[in-house]
């Protein structure tokens, strides 16, 4: 069996060439090398030719993707297995084409991501994991007294995540949204430009104001379908709603800005609704507050509370620690998330929407208990997370280090791979 494995090889394809995306590839092939069973990076930007090509030079039993599917007439010796962190809109199309000895993997359940497909071949769940060799040492090993910690704990709460496209942000006072759309504004130079570069050239004949009023009409669709904080995001439903707006005003949808925009909008939009509602419930309630992310520092009412991006892991891990509470929230309510168990793995406290997907499959539930590891919150209750949690240091600390334990013993990445094995049947 060992022999087999060292002879066994695996190409590992990123989601995107980006630190985040490498990194956990990077775990994934650190992880297959302690079984003895070698792997190798494709890095480069992918599409299905390139991937053929690759491999008709190139000898590889099995290739492992994030986020992507079965390229049409790769090698069927070949076994192919799909890793579906995200699912969009039009991402059945990529389950069509598998062998009967693949796996298709999702990060959550197929009805949660709202899958319509018949899968040809093995699917499961399969979360990510953390690397113990890279984790900080957890609040006790700082110290033992209360009040030391709570003088290391700088924070009171922090948001580490990107703010999505602040010029989408209604609530700045400078938006065009609170103005009479036919009004001078300072985007519409870049708005006009923007439009015309990625439409056909027969719309360049539409008016600043028509532009406006499209781009709000989009935004209220995904407003008045995603309730902030719920975590039941129903991409394929926003972007049915979204695309039959846009047919209602240019008869077609094949144009390059339709292709950002339905995606923009059926997914990362309602993160950005997400975020603002819980930084908009930190400003009501806290003055050391930090929000870590691309986009914040754009806008004028959380300038102030903005820190930069952190791409250094460790500088994160430390954030996890220096935070008293860390604010959490997903679009379909995920639990069992890479950034929940990079908090729990480093001593943080975690706080998270009650989601009513909380004890479905992928739901933080399924693998942690209330108050014993994380605790839950409501907009209408946060005054309660306050009361109940932010002075209560020695607490704090106990649940802190119940969600570790956890994660260490049941979350890491070669509990993964050994998942993987098992399902390859090596």
């Amino acid at each position: 069996m060992c022999e087999f494995k060292k002879k066994f090889k695996i190409l590992l394809i990123p989601d995107k060439f980006q630190r985040y995306d490498i990194i956990q590839i990077e775990n994934i092939k650190n992880a297959l090398s302690r079984t003895g069973i070698d792997s190798y990076i494709f890095k480069s930007n992918f599409n299905d030719d390139k991937i053929k090509d690759f491999l008709k030079d190139n000898s590889f039993d099995v290739v492992f993707a994030v986020n992507k599917g079965r390229p049409i007439g790769l090698n069927k010796q070949i076994r192919f297995i799909s890793w579906f962190q995200d699912f969009y809109y039009d991402s059945d199309f990529l389950l069509e084409h598998y062998e009967k000895n693949d796996i298709v993997y999702f990060y959550t359940s197929p009805d949660s991501f709202g899958v319509s497909k018949k899968i040809n071949c093995y699917s499961s769940t399969l979360y990510p994991g953390i690397d113990p060799l890279i984790l900080s040492s957890d609040l006790d090993n700082i110290s033992s007294d209360c009040d030391l910690v709570d003088k290391y704990q700088k924070l009171e709460f922090s948001i580490c995540g990107y703010i999505p496209t602040p010029i989408l942000t209604p609530f700045f006072e400078l938006y065009f949204r609170n103005y009479n759309y036919n009004e001078g504004h300072f985007i519409d130079k870049h708005l006009l430009e923007w439009a015309s570069n990625l439409t056909n050239k027969k719309d360049n004949k539409y008016r600043i104001d028509f532009w406006k009023e499209f781009i709000v009409d989009l935004q209220i669709i995904v407003e008045s379908n995603y309730e902030p904080l719920s975590g039941d995001l129903k991409v394929k439903m926003i972007a049915s709603k979204i695309k039959q707006r846009i047919r209602d005003n240019f008869k077609y949808i094949n144009s390059e800005i339709f292709r950002q925009w339905i995606p923009f909008f059926s997914t990362e939009y309602a993160r950005y609704l997400d975020r603002a509602l819980l930084a908009k419930l930190l400003s009501k309630h806290s003055y050391q507050f930090a929000l870590f992310g691309k986009g914040w520092s754009e806008i004028l009412e959380f300038e102030s509370f903005a820190g930069k991006h952190i791409s250094d892991q460790k500088k994160l891990f430390e954030i996890y620690k220096k935070s008293k509470i860390n604010l959490y929230n997903n679009t379909h309510g995920l639990g069992m998330h890479s950034k929940v168990f990079e908090i729990f793995a480093n001593g943080g406290f975690l706080a998270l929407p009650k989601y009513k997907k909380n004890f479905s499959l992928s739901g933080i539930n399924e693998g942690f208990n209330e108050n014993e590891h994380f605790v839950t919150f409501t907009s209408e209750n946060f005054e309660d997370l306050i009361h109940n949690w932010l002075f209560n240091t020695k607490k704090r600390i106990e649940v802190a280090k119940n969600a570790r334990e956890i994660v260490l013993d049941q979350h890491t990445w070669d509990k993964r791979v050994q998942k993987i094995i098992n399902d390859l049947e090596l």
